[in-house]
């Protein structure tokens, strides 16, 4: 089945023209509205689908990777999909993006699925088995699809879809699995094929909301706003627990024991795949990137109980005033995401 489906052109600061300013460069691309070229990019070393678009010659901007599955396949037979100028948009506060529209067969679009490589990453130790944001998520994006079964009703019950849209767009920055990707993609394909202004503008919310939580700047900002608070919920805090001490069990453990559960985290971080192993000192890198992988909700529940630990049992040793290592170095790299402040199962340790 054809049809004509819409394609998002991003990173558009990244391939503008020096000689001229984005105002008018945009200008020039809305009123010259030429077709854009679009092929695969395969020198991304993070994105093996990475598409960009090409007018002339000269590349505009890269494709969103939320519209990627959708002319794979046209890619993979021709090597190229032509699309054609539709507008610049722009959201109040925020660059602007291309859009463009494109003939793609849905018959050939294959759903979103974890990379392979995943399959070889296993680890079995203690994990975090409720994060309430990746539930509240979830949940909002179940309640979505349902209202999309009624279409007429869902419009008539506009402040409630409004209302969910909003929890969603703040709890999905929380979740970069492939699920939570994948449903978000569901929610706005659903929505363009209304072609109705009031679920276009639904559309365009979903769309901004999954393209701004795989930013580095948004994962920054979780990390730093977030993460010290989540790593002193109690699931956290009883992940290196001796649950026969309780919640300050932790503190009991001698330093050599510390060590050596840190070596194991260590190890288990050092075989992440992907490249990801590179990136584990740069939390905020090191969550959109795994965004590309397109992780199973699984593994990023095992790779975020994996931080947490490393991150519980660093405070550790530094409050048992171990010398084993330079602290200077890391409380530098976890105040990435915890600001001056290294937080721990309440335990909080303040830079000098």
């Amino acid at each position: 089945m054809l049809i004509n489906k819409e394609i998002q052109i991003v990173g558009l600061r990244f391939r503008k023209p020096d000689d001229i300013t984005m105002e008018e460069w945009l200008s020039t691309l809305a009123s010259e509205r030429k077709d854009c070229l679009i092929s695969h990019d395969t020198s991304n070393l993070y994105d093996d689908l990475c598409m960009t678009a090409c007018i002339d010659g000269k590349c505009i901007g890269s494709v969103n990777s939320d519209d990627v599955r959708y002319i794979l396949p046209m890619i993979n037979r021709y090597g190229f999909l032509n699309a054609h100028f539709k507008e610049v948009y722009k959201r109040e506060g925020h660059t602007e993006i291309l859009r463009y529209t494109a003939m793609v067969d849905l018959d050939l679009v294959q759903p979103l699925k974890a990379d392979e490589e995943w399959d070889s990453w296993e680890y079995d130790g203690p994990v975090l088995h409720d994060i309430r944001e990746w539930r509240e998520a979830e949940d909002c994006a179940n309640a979505l699809l349902l209202e999309l079964q009624n279409i007429s009703q869902m419009k008539q019950r506009g402040s409630m879809v409004e209302n969910l849209i909003e929890r969603l767009a703040l709890a999905c920055r929380y979740d970069m699995s492939v699920e939570m990707t994948a449903k978000l993609n569901d929610i706005a394909f659903c929505m363009e094929m209304e072609h109705d202004p009031l679920l276009d503008e639904w559309k365009n919310k979903i769309e901004w909301a999954s393209t701004q939580r795989r930013t580095e700047k948004t994962q920054n900002e979780i990390l730093k706003g977030w993460f010290p608070e989540f790593v002193s919920r109690d699931n956290c805090s009883m992940l290196i627990c001796d649950h026969k001490k309780g919640k300050q069990g932790m503190a009991h453990y001698s330093t050599d024991d510390l060590n050596a559960r840190l070596e194991t985290v260590e190890q288990k971080l050092s075989d992440l795949p992907k490249g990801l192993h590179r990136h584990t000192d740069e939390l905020n890198r090191l969550l959109v990137l795994s965004y590309y992988t397109n992780i199973p909700r699984e593994k990023l529940r095992q790779l975020l109980s994996l931080l947490v630990m490393r991150n519980c049992i660093l405070c550790q040793l530094m409050q048992k005033g171990d010398k084993s290592r330079d602290y200077t170095l890391v409380i530098g790299k976890l105040s990435v995401v915890c600001g001056d402040m290294i937080n721990c199962g309440g335990l909080k340790i303040t830079q000098n």
